[in-house]
Parts: C-alpha cells; structure tokens; sequence
C-alpha cells in the first residue's frame, strides 16, 4: 500500500482488502489483493465523481465495473452510484480507442490514411450527437479486421471479399466505410453480392466446431434464408422443434422445416 500517493487512496484500498477479507475468506482475498491494488491505483487520482464521467471511465478496465466484480459492490456500499448507460458507453469508447490504436500502428498506406480519415469524420459526427458511438464500436473492428487482411493481400476488393466470407457479421458495419472508399477515395472496391450459399456454409463449419445455442441459432438463420429467402431480424423471436434429421422453425404464423445442421454436413461432404 506504499505505493498510493495520497493517504485517502491508502485508506480506501485498506478499507476493501479488509472487507474482501471478511466476504471471501482470508485466503481467496490473498489470492486476489494484487489484481484489484491496480484498479484502486487507477482511480486514485481521478476527479470526485469520476464513477459518471465517461471519458475518465473509459481508461479503466471495465472488468472492474461489471455488476459482479468486488470492487464494484465494494464502492456501492460506499455509495457510489453507477449508471449502466455511462458504463456501456465507456466501454464501447475503450474498444474504439484501441481499435483505433491498433489502426494507427498499422504499417503505413494509403487505406489505413483513408480509414483514419473516415474515422476522424465520424468522431466529429458522434461529438454533434448524429451517431452512436456503439456504431463506431462496430465500424472500427470490422475496418480493423479489413486493413489486416489488406497486409497479405494488398488489394482492397479481395481483402473485402475474404473478411465478409470469415465474419458474415461485419458486412453492416463496413458498408459506409465502402461506400466512403469508392465514392470519396476513388477506390476500386464494392459490397459483394451477398451469397447465402458462403453463409450457410461458414454458419454449419462453425456449429459442427463448437455445437452452442449461439452457433445454432446463427446456422437456423443462415439456413431460413438459403432454403426459403426468408430474412429475419437476427433477434426475431423463432421457436424451433427438432423433426427426425432436421429442425421445425416456426416465427409468427409461418412455418419452414430446414435440415439439421449433421445432416447437411452428410450430404454436402464436398462442399463443407
């Protein structure tokens, strides 16, 4: 505790090491102390009510701040108030910075100054309250993910290509920053045709390598859409009933029976 540089910092982290003590036993808390010392450092210094600030939330761990966490239930009992939109917020502003970081140390090229410029286009536009800055959230790590793959292939189109193919999910968020490339930047670059056939695909290979509800529910998407043009809001409310070797899905008052993702795998060897 010698390392704090003000007696209040001292006392606060004395104060939960002893409360620590006391609910999770002497050992555990031992175990425990150094990881939680470096979140009490961090906010030694900070402003009184740095806890609603979200540029000064956004320096700090937010595994710290979850509901769960022991400093988090430590600084409640004392008061201190978190609102959950400010703690959402900070971290979606914690992983554009890094993002954006992680840009910035990309060697040197005209697509990462395009990417940087657009990105500093549409800080300003989270600044005048236009956007969101989940959506920049968003943006940076699908644009991040674009420029990586740019380093082997060095060509914005097939780099595009590759990275819709591996994530289907960042084809919403990189679409503007597309569209900023053609028509701004003059680059050689546009939107595949979305091919259902790749989604599903991707969608079975990553239910087969780990079989969660997660990966089912993207497969039941990927698939309504393949065999019955059916698109759905990936949040829509479906309730499913396995049939034999393939699954009943029902949204609303419509029904589609789709094959089992095993019995796909069976009959499209080559393909999968």
């Amino acid at each position: 505790m010698a390392d704090f540089k003000t007696d209040e910092g001292q006392i606060l982290y004395g104060d939960f090491v002893c409360w620590l003590e006391k609910t999770s036993g002497v050992l555990k808390s031992a175990v425990k102390q150094n990881h939680y010392f470096v979140f009490f450092k961090a906010i030694e210094l900070l402003p009184e009510h740095w806890y609603s600030d979200l540029n000064y939330l956004s320096q700090i761990d937010g595994g710290y701040l979850r509901k769960s966490s022991k400093p988090r239930k430590f600084l409640e009992l004392k008061g201190i108030v978190f609102d959950e939109a400010i703690l959402t917020e900070a971290m979606d502003l914690r992983t554009v910075q890094s993002n954006k970081l992680s840009i910035e140390q990309l060697k040197s090229s005209l697509m990462r100054s395009y990417a940087l410029n657009y990105l500093q286009m549409r800080e300003k536009e989270v600044a005048t309250g236009e956007l969101k800055i989940r959506t920049v959230r968003y943006e940076t790590t699908a644009i991040l993910a674009l420029l990586e793959q740019y380093k082997s292939y060095r060509n914005p189109q097939r780099s595009l290509d590759s990275i819709l193919k591996q994530t289907p999910g960042h084809r919403a968020p990189i679409f503007k920053f597309v569209n900023y490339l053609r028509n701004k930047e003059s680059v050689e670059i546009c939107m595949p045709v979305k091919n259902s056939e790749d989604t599903l695909v991707m969608a079975v290979k990553r239910y087969l390598a780990t079989s969660s509800d997660k990966n089912l529910r993207l497969y039941l998407f990927a698939a309504l859409e393949h065999f019955h043009q059916a698109s759905f809001p990936r949040n829509s409310n479906i309730q499913t009933i396995e049939n034999g070797d393939g699954i009943e899905v029902t949204f609303k008052n419509f029904n589609y029976w789709i094959p089992s993702p095993r019995r796909l795998q069976k009959s499209n060897e080559n393909l999968l």
